[in-house]
């Protein structure tokens, strides 16, 4: 069963018991949900993406008296993160600016548990497959090198990544590279499924694991990388 990790963009504290309560009680032989946090603030929920993985996003497009929903939109127009938009208003206006940034999923309040189930379900599998299409195609990464060079890497010679604050080095077979982007963006935007992250500061490529460990793996080369607490249920299931 797959874990479907979500995370809430609310102000209503009404609104944000009655969807944490039909989340839990989603029942699925496919997929297990989770909320696992609520923000009422888009900007601590931006700081959060930054350092976490998630699996879908749902906004009420209204917080805070902003239209903060087409603010996430226009920030993670770039992510492949799903969003789904929750809201009380009926302005077809709204509605059409937000499908200016993307193919989005919109319920209007007040929903149904099953029309939530419904919609999230159907958003994480048309991005599942939207990213499998997009992975058969995406081989190489262009990346500078010395000399101001732009070199061509294989997806399958990167070995790990490595953040540290706003940089990411990537480790590839006999080179080095330097990227001013965080490890998520990087895993969302440039990768394929192949990378999976094992740790708050690193990230693998599976084709190089060869020994897992208690707190830690050892990957091709003889690096041996620490694995987080948050990451070793993950890392078990899938190996």
């Amino acid at each position: 069963m797959n874990d479907i990790n979500i995370v809430l963009l609310e102000d209503d504290p009404i609104d944000c018991i009655k969807i944490e309560i039909m989340i839990t009680q989603f029942t699925s032989s496919e997929y297990n949900f989770k909320l696992v946090r609520i923000f009422e603030k888009l900007e601590a929920l931006t700081d959060f993406l930054e350092i976490h993985t998630v699996d879908i996003i749902i906004s009420d497009i209204f917080t805070q008296k902003r239209a903060t929903g087409i603010e996430l939109l226009k920030k993670l127009k770039n992510s492949i993160i799903p969003i789904i938009l929750i809201t009380q208003s009926h302005n077809p206006k709204v509605f059409q600016e937000a499908k200016e940034y993307r193919n989005i999923h919109y319920l209007i309040k007040p929903f149904h548990q099953f029309t939530l189930q419904s919609t999230i379900e159907n958003t994480i599998n048309a991005s599942r497959e939207e990213k499998k299409s997009t992975s058969l195609n995406k081989k190489y990464l262009f990346l500078k090198g010395k000399s101001d060079n732009v070199d061509k890497i294989r997806l399958n010679e990167i070995l790990f990544l490595e953040t540290d604050g706003n940089y990411c080095f990537l480790h590839a077979v006999n080179r080095k590279y330097i990227l001013k982007k965080s490890l998520n963006k990087i895993l969302q935007e440039d990768l394929d499924d192949n990378f999976i992250r094992i740790h708050h500061r690193f990230a693998v490529n599976k084709l190089y694991i060869q020994t897992v460990k208690l707190h830690s793996l050892e990957i091709t080369g003889k690096i041996d990388l620490p694995i987080g607490k948050s990451f070793k249920k993950m890392i078990n299931d899938l190996l």
